[in-house]
């Protein structure tokens, strides 16, 4: 008989500390989330500083107060996440976090879907939608530009450097001005706008991810580009950037892996950033 091998799974250690507050995030796509600070605590080998709450609902569920002891554990070895809230040692001290109303960056107010359990914020030039755009943008699955973490992205959108993903590329004409900078140094800088130009030399698939449209990730931009056009590389083709404007659901749907919701935010996508997606096609 041959011998079985058996993989045992243990369950995932579960550790105690205390949230010392509760942040309102707003990523990328305006999404507002609870985020809890913890007192620093090893978990597994890793320190834990932060743990999402995902929605409110969950926050309520929970009940989760600033000032809580809780157990957290890391779910699936990697995402810290709040197991409980240890009751029966509050003092009294702890505070209630509300779900808010307006968004915390721009306060704007906030709206949630119908059936839906997020709520989101709005304004398409919210500073922190934005600075989550660029951060996917500039990411290695998409551009892969070295050197614009968010620290130097909030910087230049504090400055004015950069305000859209086409501008990302005019980086260098403020190379004097980043010298003067206390944290930037020659060799950084080169090196920065070396990557820039670099990444200029990219694939459609990439510029997809980057643009962040909805569903579109990895695989699904592959496909999208394959149907977009025939070129693996591109440069300045208005063949194909009308392509990108005039292509229809029906003819996303007709591809192997594309979805009905897929088709139609690539569509909607496409039709509503026009402007933005030509500028930035020709920085390319």
């Amino acid at each position: 008989a041959l011998p079985i091998s058996i993989a045992y799974k243990f369950p995932a250690k579960q550790v105690r500390t205390r949230v010392i507050s509760i942040e309102h995030s707003v990523g990328r796509t305006g999404t507002v989330t609870p985020v809890a600070n913890l007192e620093p605590v090893d978990v597994s080998g890793v320190i834990v500083r932060r743990a999402t709450l995902h929605n409110y609902d969950e926050l309520n569920r929970k009940g989760v107060r600033e000032g809580d002891q809780v157990f957290i554990m890391r779910a699936g070895e990697v995402i810290p996440e709040i197991v409980s809230v240890i009751v029966d040692v509050r003092d009294g001290s702890e505070k209630i976090i509300e779900t808010p109303s307006i968004c915390p960056i721009c306060v704007t107010p906030v709206e949630q879907e119908a059936g839906k359990i997020a709520i989101y914020c709005p304004n398409k030039h919210c500073p922190a939608k934005i600075l989550g755009q660029l951060e996917m943008f500039v990411g290695k699955q998409a551009m892969n530009i070295d050197g614009l973490g968010p620290r130097q992205l909030e910087l230049f959108l504090e400055k004015w450097w950069i305000t859209d993903f086409a501008s990302v590329f005019q980086l260098g004409s403020f190379r004097d001005q980043m010298l003067e900078l206390e944290w930037f140094k020659e060799k950084s800088i080169q090196n920065l706008i070396d990557s820039l130009e670099k990444s200029r030399y990219t694939t459609l698939d990439r510029m997809f991810v980057g643009l962040g449209i909805p569903n579109v990730g990895k695989k699904t931009a592959r496909s999208l580009s394959r149907i977009v056009s025939d070129f693996q590389y591109f440069s300045n083709f208005d063949s194909i950037l009308e392509s990108m404007f005039s292509i229809s659901e029906e003819s996303l749907l007709a591809v192997k892996d594309i979805w009905p919701e897929t088709a139609r935010a690539f569509v909607e996508y496409m039709n509503e950033n026009r402007e933005l997606v030509t500028n930035l096609f020709y920085q390319l």
